[in-house]
């Protein structure tokens, strides 16, 4: 989105709105830019559209290892280590969905940790965390 014009990036904004409501009737208030990559244009346009742009301090890089999840679950423990709290994981791989997301959850249930919603990570209340229109 980073190249992207005004146009372009509002555009991108209401596609993914019109679509998001006539699945479920809302829009959410987070936004991650596609690949981390945003402008000033990307973060004004969020702003003016009510959005709250978040980003994950844990890459578990499951995308460059899927043939090994091992990697990407050291890389989320190395994570949690370093005091991360948002985690970036792709679930459009099987070996994400079937293999990484379970050890994350394992670790997070050994540390006596609890998995949340981005929301409740950063203290937003219910009311938030959606708008309809």
């Amino acid at each position: 989105m980073a190249k992207l014009g005004k146009a372009d990036v509002v555009s991108q904004f209401k596609q993914l709105e019109d679509a998001l409501f006539s699945i479920v009737g809302k829009i959410p208030t987070y936004f991650r830019a596609p690949f981390f990559s945003y402008s000033d244009i990307v973060m004004q346009t969020a702003s003016e559209r009510g959005y709250r742009v978040i980003n994950a301090n844990i890459d578990t890089k499951d995308y460059e290892n899927l043939n090994d999840m091992q990697v990407g679950l050291r890389n989320f423990r190395d994570g949690l280590n370093a005091g991360g709290s948002i985690v970036l994981a792709h679930d459009v791989h099987e070996a994400t969905a079937n293999t990484l997301v379970p050890g994350m959850l394992a670790e997070i249930k050994n540390r006596g940790l609890k998995g949340v919603t981005v929301a409740e990570c950063l203290g937003d209340p219910v009311a938030n965390w959606y708008r309809t229109s």
